[in-house]
């Protein structure tokens, strides 16, 4: 029978973005103070990127990791889980000129000032500037115009999240009140390394969503907002995990 991965949480670990007080006043600013969750675990075995269902089964029915991460508890029942939907999530970007392309679909003003449009709402959520209609207003003639090769980027999943907010949300009107903020959370979450002969930096890390299924979910009715993120960090064989569940004004 093939050895099941132990985690140990490490309860020191230094998110020194995240936990700083400018940005934890921002998360609350945003909506996220009391629905949001980061922490880090070791984990004992070398992780194989070309089987990561096992990790991940063996993380959601780990003893450790359940005791500390709450979230996982209320997805916990009588008999170990079997079976977990997920994706993996691509995690290739170390620059943020990747966000240029905001200014260039003219999402944001030279100045860096985001676009307003008239206020609508979608699944509680206040649209009121083209970022968010472009993310989440299906009528409008602009959803959707944001290429999937931004998309599909974790980078671009935590810009994302953090621009649309929580259930009560006092919304930004500079686009890098938003990117400042991004890049301290992916930097804390994300490892990368140096090419000796290159020197060309490389991300590391594989990122994956654990999914609402039958046999496992924590979120008893989903919302776009609600998610579960797991970081792998091979070399160090460290996991951070990434939650919001997201709870409206009412």
């Amino acid at each position: 029978m093939e050895q099941p991965y132990t985690f140990f949480y490490l309860d020191k670990a230094v998110y020194s973005s995240y936990n700083s007080r400018e940005v934890q006043e921002k998360l609350r600013k945003w909506g996220f103070s009391s629905s949001m969750v980061l922490c880090k675990f070791r984990f004992d075995l070398p992780f194989n990127e070309f089987e990561p269902r096992k990790f991940l089964l063996d993380l959601v029915n780990s003893q450790e990791v359940l005791s500390v991460f709450y979230p996982f508890q209320a997805a916990k029942k009588s008999s170990p889980t079997t079976s977990l939907m997920f994706s993996e999530i691509r995690c290739t970007v170390t620059s943020m000129d990747y966000f240029d392309f905001l200014k260039e679909k003219e999402l944001v003003y030279p100045n860096g000032n985001i676009k307003k449009v008239l206020p609508d709402y979608y699944n509680d959520i206040e649209i009121c500037d083209k970022i968010r209609e472009v993310l989440l207003c299906e009528e409008s003639e602009d959803y959707g115009m944001i290429d999937e090769i931004y998309t599909n980027e974790f980078l671009f999943r935590i810009f994302k999240h953090i621009a649309i907010g929580g259930g009560c949300c006092q919304y930004e009107d500079e686009i890098d009140e938003y990117l400042n903020t991004v890049k301290g959370i992916y930097k804390d979450m994300v490892a990368v390394s140096k090419d000796s002969e290159t020197n060309e930096v490389k991300v590391v890390s594989k990122v994956y969503e654990i999914l609402p299924s039958e046999e496992f979910n924590v979120f008893l009715n989903t919302h776009i907002q609600d998610f579960i993120y797991v970081i792998v960090d091979p070399s160090y064989r460290h996991v951070n995990l990434w939650y919001h569940k997201w709870t409206g004004m009412w």
